[in-house]
């Protein structure tokens, strides 16, 4: 026997209505009866016509499940990011909270169709939302569509969402003490793309410089638009300034592993030539590397994501739920105190 997939007309027949009406029905119009309404969504579930969240929605309102979405993560990558970390967070929070997940990766690079009607068609209840994967209009359009949503890691929302961040002031301000504490006084900042962290980060940088009367030039300050970062030649433009920094604070531990790896190569000693802090402490920040590094809570911003989404779709205003996590500055082995041939600069600063 060859099974086929079940079509409207099939729902309509088993249902004993017409097609119209079946339309009707799934399309919850009030013109249609509660008990004819009732009959066409067993005649689906038998059928196997729609999902039967979908059948459940239509019946009671509610999906039950939650979207997130996401950047894309692969098994490559997974130890130079945190998305596997967050996704452990939201889905114990929801375990909890007895309700499904339906997980949406987009793809990075050139405009594509939009992703809101994935969710805004009532498949979820509400949704949890990554950074990098909305565009302005998007986050508009979102927010005007009235479905309940936290934004992770983005602070200018409309008062219409929830989010959860990460104290970025106080990470770099605690690295640039470290560092200072060391006795270094030059020390540059990279900015590997353009999102509200890492603009957070680069402005917490200035300030911080400035307060301590530190060289804050725009040479010291690397700017990248996009995550795609030529950091040879950033390298060499720092080396070819008259007092090369003894020090680089990287706005993420990704691109600052590839610091490590570009200057090893390079034959160049870290933290006895040259020191690196990282932010986001992922997985291989810990490893072989030892990275000094800013560590965030990635687990607790999934779980406080999934609780701020919960009291949103509960009734709670949705600027009531917004939090904003603390980090901690962990000292591995990429950080030490400058050589002295290289505090006063001159012909033996640059390596």
């Amino acid at each position: 026997m060859v099974l086929r997939r079940a079509k409207l007309k099939d729902v309509a027949r088993q249902a004993g209505v017409s097609i119209s009406t079946a339309s009707k029905a799934f399309n919850n119009k009030p013109e249609v009866a509660t008990a004819t309404k009732a009959r066409v969504f067993e005649a689906a579930a038998t059928l196997h016509f729609a999902p039967n969240a979908l059948i459940r929605t239509l019946q009671c309102g509610s999906a039950n499940t939650v979207g997130i979405c996401t950047w894309p993560f692969s098994l490559e990558s997974v130890n130079r990011s945190l998305a596997m970390h967050i996704m452990r967070g939201i889905y114990e929070a929801s375990n909890a909270y007895r309700k499904d997940i339906l997980l949406y990766s987009k793809l990075l690079g050139p405009a594509t169709d939009s992703f809101l009607p994935t969710f805004m068609d009532g498949r979820v209840d509400g949704l949890i939302v990554s950074p990098h994967v909305l565009t302005g209009g998007e986050l508009t359009q979102l927010a005007e569509g009235g479905l309940p949503t936290v934004v992770l890691y983005n602070g200018e929302l409309p008062d219409t969402m929830g989010s959860v961040l990460i104290d970025n002031y106080s990470g770099v301000r605690r690295s640039i003490l470290h560092l200072h504490a060391l006795g270094h006084s030059r020390i540059a900042f990279h900015r590997p793309g353009d999102t509200f962290d890492l603009r957070q980060r680069t402005a917490t940088y200035r300030q911080v410089m400035l307060e301590l009367g530190l060289d804050c030039t725009p040479q010291m300050l690397i700017v990248d638009e996009s995550f795609a970062s030529d950091i040879e030649r950033h390298w060499h433009q720092l080396q070819s300034l008259p007092f090369p920094p003894t020090a680089l604070i990287v706005g993420h531990d990704s691109t600052a592993i590839e610091w490590l790896e570009m200057l090893t190569a390079k034959g160049v000693r870290v933290p006895e030539d040259f020191s690196i802090i990282g932010f986001d402490d992922v997985p291989d920040a810990s490893s072989s590397l030892g990275l000094t590094t800013v560590r965030q809570d990635a687990v607790e911003v999934g779980r406080q994501a999934m609780h701020m989404l919960w009291w949103i779709m509960a009734g709670e205003r949705p600027s009531a739920c917004r939090r904003t996590l603390d980090v901690e500055l962990i000292v591995r082995d990429t950080t030490a105190a400058p050589r002295a041939s290289k505090l006063e600069g001159g012909s033996h600063a640059r390596l």
